[in-house]
Parts: structure tokens; sequence; C-alpha cells
């Protein structure tokens, strides 16, 4: 059986890393010149349990996610044959409500509780810092009416990305076409033909009997191809990270997510790194369209020392001491990807599809399987799934 996947994020890597284990040949193909290179490496790696996801009353996101994250680690030490001991984690999540969140207190604190019956057995539950505490931990008191601590961590992206990338470059199982670009795929007889493209290079045609596309830009215009019936309205974004590199005398700012509207997150990994990101600023643009090439034209084209610099103040609102962070401009980096979701609305119409990741999965038309991830933490599950699906 000869298998093409397509995108070398960590979905896309994973399934080819889980096939290559099994004895199967594969290529996995990629745009750029290394796997885990754009949003599987650009995000904030946080191992959710669902407590960010209030605004979903069914449930099912906090469900997905918790499932996915309770496994994340096990299930790439086992893929990758490493220790699980070998992963960073950061510091753990505070949570905190500002006075304009979307959702009230009351309203969070009691899907908090929900959360918590997810992971009994496995972490402790999460419970509110009191508000006489709030300065000791870094937050400004006069702007938030709850703080809740949590066991939720976030995994070093870079590390993990490395640690995937090696895998690939060395198992004989699997052909890394790198630089190299999906245009378009059809039905070839009982095969899959997908047209490739060198970046600045030749065109080609490869026949494959299985097919997973693991694109995040493009990924719905080629299942098109293909006439899946992708007729719900969607979303693409660009969004960046802020990561900063080598820094010691910032020890105590706490890995934080601010909840629930249009705000950001602070990860501290504990080595030195952290993780900046405040949403109105960090989503660069969106469409609703299939073509991400205005997308990546719009990171190229942005401003990066002013959404370094704007991320910085707009969290310092809340969190005092990331001003501090304006004294090392010269450690950070602003690197991005593309990100889908379903629905048009923002993120303040709590009835978005924003705010659900539950519909999200393994699509699959004959040995055509299309990927939605649908966040970090659930990739390394649904590798596992989708290769499943395959070999039944």
């Amino acid at each position: 059986m000869k298998i093409g996947v397509l995108g070398a994020g960590s979905a896309g890597s994973m399934i080819a890393i889980r096939l290559a284990n099994l004895g199967y040949q594969v290529d996995l193909i990629d745009r750029q010149p290394f796997p885990i290179t754009e949003a599987s490496l650009h995000n904030e790696g946080k191992l959710h349990f669902g407590y960010v996801y209030a605004a979903d009353t069914t449930k099912k996101t906090a469900m997905g996610v918790a499932e996915g994250s309770l496994s994340f680690l096990d299930t790439l030490s086992k893929e990758l044959e490493v220790p699980s001991a070998t992963f960073s984690k950061s510091q753990p999540f505070y949570y905190g409500v500002p006075h304009d969140s979307l959702l009230s207190p009351e309203d969070i604190a009691d899907h908090f509780s929900y959360v918590d019956t997810l992971i009994e057995g496995h972490l402790a539950a999460s419970k509110p810092v009191a508000a006489t505490d709030y300065n000791a931990i870094g937050f400004d008191p006069d702007q938030f009416q709850l703080v809740m601590q949590t066991q939720e961590i976030s995994v070093d992206t870079a590390q993990v990305g490395r640690l995937i990338a090696g895998c690939v470059g060395s198992h004989p199982n699997i052909n890394f076409r790198s630089r190299t670009q999906v245009q378009n795929a059809a039905t070839s007889g009982d095969k899959y033909r997908v047209k490739l493209a060198q970046v600045g290079g030749d065109e080609g045609y490869e026949d494959y009997d299985a097919v997973f596309n693991c694109l995040w830009g493009g990924r719905l215009q080629l299942d098109r191809h293909l006439g899946l019936d992708i007729s719900r309205p969607h979303l693409m974004r660009y969004k960046v990270a802020i990561k900063f590199d080598g820094i010691r005398d910032l020890a105590r700012i706490p890995s934080v997510t601010l909840m629930l509207g249009e705000y950001g997150d602070v990860v501290n990994h504990g080595n030195g790194s952290y993780y900046l990101s405040w949403y109105p600023v960090c989503k660069i643009a969106e469409t609703v369209g299939d073509n991400p090439d205005e997308l990546f034209a719009a990171f190229d084209a942005c401003d990066k020392e002013g959404v370094v610099r704007r991320s910085i103040d707009a969290l310092a609102q809340f969190i005092p001491s990331i001003q501090e962070f304006h004294k090392h401009l010269n450690r950070a980096s602003v690197h991005g990807g593309i990100i889908c979701s379903w629905g048009h609305e923002p993120i303040p119409d709590l009835d978005a599809e924003i705010h659900q990741r539950f519909d999200v999965g393994v699509n699959r038309s004959g040995n055509w399987f299309s990927i939605d991830t649908g966040k970090y933490c659930m990739g390394p599950n649904m590798a596992l799934e989708a290769v499943d699906r395959l070999l039944a």
C-alpha cells in the first residue's frame, strides 16, 4: 500500500510515524524544509482539560480535549520511543476572569467544577485563589473578579517538534518530501492522484492508495477536489506566537489564561523561555475563503516589533510584571501559522462555533482521510485514530 500524508504538522507527522512503526512506507509532504514549523510549533502547547471552553454548554469540547491531553505525553513517549520524563512542562496555569468577561464568575466556577470531574483520579482539582493573594501571584487585584488555580500545563512545542522531526528524519520507512507544495488532488481509478510542485521547481504527480490530508491552510479546498461536502462556513486565521528565550530574571511571572473573551495567554516554561499572546494583536489576519495565500502575505507584511510591544502592554494591564519584557525585546521572536475553525462569528458572540472544538476529527471518503485536530493537544490521539481507521 502506497500512503501519502499531506502536511508535516503534529498530526501529519504522528500519522506518518505511527504507520512507519507498523512497517508501512510513507511519503510525508510539506512545503517547509522541516516538519513541525508552523502552527504545531507556534502555539502555547497547552494540554487543555477544557477549562477555557466554558461557553460550550454541551461540555463536549472539554471531554474531547481532556481525553487528548491526558494521553498526550504517553502517546508521544511510545511512538517516539523516548521516556515520558523527557518532556519539559511549564508552570501550572492560573485562570483569571476580568470584570468584562463574557461569562459570570459563577458560570465559570460551575464549569471548572465539571472539568474537575473529567480529570479526577489523574490530577488535583482546580481551586479559587483568595483575593488577598492576587498580588502575591502577580495579578492586579483591581482587574479580576475571580482567579482559579489549576494543574493544567503546557509542553515546550519546540522540544516536542525537535523530537518528532528527529524521528521523521531518521525513520527508514518515512520519505520526507520537503519544500513540496500540494496543488490539487483527484481520484484516478481506485487511487488518489496528487499534484505536487517543488517550491520554485518542477511539478509532478504521485498516485497513492491512501491519503491523509493534514494541511491547515488549503485543507478544505483540497477536500472539495475529492468531492467531500464542505458546505459549512469556516474561518481561517493567521495567529502568531511571541516567544522569549534565555531570560532568567522573570521567574515569578505566572502561566495564565484570561477568560472569557478576546484576551490572551502567558506561559512560563520554567527554564527562561516564555510564550505571550494577546488575541486582538496576535490574530494577524483572517479569511472566510479557502485560499491561505493572503494570510501568509499579511504575516510577512505585519509590524512584528509592534505586535510584541502592544501585546506586552495589553497583558501588563492584568499582570503588571509583564512590562519587564520590554527590557528583553532583543530576545523576542514572532512566528505563527494558520488555524481553522467552523463558523464566521467572532469570539464576543457566545453562540459562535469558535467556542467549540468537538465537531472535529477524522473525515473519511474511501481512503481519503481529512484530519481536523481542533487543538494541539488532540493531535497524537487523532493520529492513532486515523491510522486505526485505515487499517480496520
